[in-house]
C-alpha cells in the first residue's frame, strides 16, 4: 500500500471512530436529558403534594418513581464508563451520581486508575470514597466511648468483638428517614436477639430529652450511647458518616461485615448469617 493511501485510510478510520463516539455521546445525552427532565417533574410533584393532604402512600409512590429514575441515571453512568469512548461524559455522570450510589457501584464508576479520578469537580466524590473506606467490609471496628441514657460512659468494645454479630446504628431522633427505618431494625432485633444478635444505637442528637423520648416512643430496646453533639458527633469522622441513617454490622471477630444495611437488606443479611 502506498504511503498516501495508508494515510488516507488511517484518516478515514479516525473520522469514522470520531463519528461513532459523537453518535454515542448524542444518544447518551438524549437519555440523560430525558431522565433529568423526569426527575425535575417528580421533584415538583413531591413538593406540591407534601404541602397538601395527599397521604403517605402517594408520597411514597412519588419517591419510588424518583429512585427508579435515579437508578436509570446510575445505569447510564455505568454504561458510559464501561464503554470508555467519552471520558468527559463519564466524568459528568460520575459527578452527578457519585455521592448517592452504593459502595460497590462507586468502585466501578470511579476506580483509582480512571483518567478523571483527580478531576477538581469530583472532589466530593473522592471524599466520599475516603469516608466509605472507614467502614468497608474487612476493616476492624474502631471503639467509641460515649454516655448512655443514664449518663454512664459506655464503649462499643463492651459489645463488639465479643463473639456475636452487632449492628452499630447511627441515627437521631430528629431524622425522619431514621425513624422510618427503625421498624426494620426493631424486627431484626426481635427476630435474632435470641440467637446472639445485638444492636448499639449511636445517636447524633444534641437534645437528651428528644433522644430519650424517641427511644421510648419507637420501642428501641437495645443499647444506646451519644455524646449529644449533633453533627459534631465523634462517630462522624471515625466512621465517615456524612448522612444518616447509617450503620455497620460488626462480626464476632470485631471486623466489619457490611455497612448501610437497610430495610430488607438487613433482614436478608441476618437470615443468611443465622441460616433462618
Amino acid at each position: 500500500m502506498k504511503r498516501t493511501a495508508f494515510i488516507a485510510m488511517a484518516a478515514f478510520v479516525v473520522t469514522m471512530a470520531s463519528a461513532q463516539v459523537a453518535t454515542s455521546t448524542q444518544a447518551w445525552q438524549t437519555r440523560h436529558d430525558a431522565i433529568e427532565k423526569r426527575v425535575s417533574e417528580i421533584g415538583k410533584q413531591y413538593e406540591e403534594l407534601s404541602k397538601s393532604d395527599a397521604g403517605r402512600e402517594k408520597l411514597k409512590q412519588i419517591a419510588d418513581e424518583y429512585y427508579a429514575e435515579m437508578d436509570k441515571l446510575v445505569d447510564l453512568a455505568k454504561e458510559v464508563v464501561k464503554d470508555g469512548s467519552d471520558m468527559e461524559m463519564a466524568k459528568k455522570l460520575v459527578g452527578e451520581v457519585g455521592e448517592i450510589v452504593e459502595t460497590e457501584d462507586l468502585a466501578l464508576l470511579m476506580p483509582k486508575d480512571a483518567p478523571y479520578y483527580n478531576a477538581p469537580e469530583l472532589e466530593k466524590v473522592r471524599k466520599r470514597i475516603e469516608m466509605l473506606a472507614l467502614r468497608a467490609p474487612g476493616v476492624t471496628y474502631t471503639d467509641l466511648k460515649m454516655p448512655d441514657l443514664n449518663g454512664k460512659e459506655r464503649a462499643l468494645s463492651e459489645w463488639c468483638g465479643k463473639g456475636n454479630y452487632v449492628l452499630v446504628d447511627f441515627w437521631a431522633s430528629w431524622c425522619r428517614p431514621c425513624r422510618e427505618e427503625m421498624p426494620n431494625v426493631v424486627e431484626a432485633y426481635k427476630r435474632y436477639h435470641g440467637k446472639g444478635f445485638d444492636v448499639v444505637g449511636v445517636s447524633f442528637d444534641a437534645n437528651k430529652d428528644a433522644w430519650q423520648k424517641a427511644v421510648s416512643d419507637l420501642g428501641l430496646e437495645w443499647h444506646h450511647i451519644s455524646d449529644l453533639k449533633g453533627w459534631q458527633c465523634a462517630a462522624a469522622p471515625v466512621y465517615g458518616i456524612q448522612s444518616i441513617p447509617s450503620n455497620i454490622l460488626v462480626g464476632p471477630d470485631g471486623k466489619i461485615v457490611a455497612a448501610d444495611l437497610r430495610a430488607e437488606a438487613l433482614l436478608s443479611k441476618l437470615a443468611e448469617i443465622y441460616k433462618d
